[in-house]
């Protein structure tokens, strides 16, 4: 399994992100066809009011450099403990999911 990366911070998320990205192409990483880069962004949109576009909307360079990016929101951890439980997985959910 490749190394993961983490960005924090939701008030600079964009320009973190955009600096990240800038770091690995400026090392290589971009065009290393032995690297694959996943960009995944979990939010919180319970944090500091924020909204789903002070995530998604990324500068296209961005798109542009990686291999895909996944943003988990709130929608998306219900739906999947959802999931893990019909699938037994788990045995129930807590926390109202």
């Amino acid at each position: 399994m490749g190394k993961r990366q983490g960005v924090t911070g939701r008030k600079n998320f964009r320009n973190m992100a955009r600096t990240y990205v800038s770091n690995w192409n400026e090392h290589g990483l971009v065009k290393d066809t032995s690297v694959s880069l996943h960009l995944v962004v979990a939010y919180d949109l319970k944090y500091s009011t924020t909204k789903p576009s002070d995530y998604r909307n990324l500068d296209s360079k961005i798109y542009d450099l990686v291999d895909s990016i996944d943003f988990v929101g709130d929608s998306a951890v219900k739906n999947e403990v959802r999931q893990l439980v019909e699938e037994g997985v788990v045995a129930h959910a807590r926390g109202g999911a």
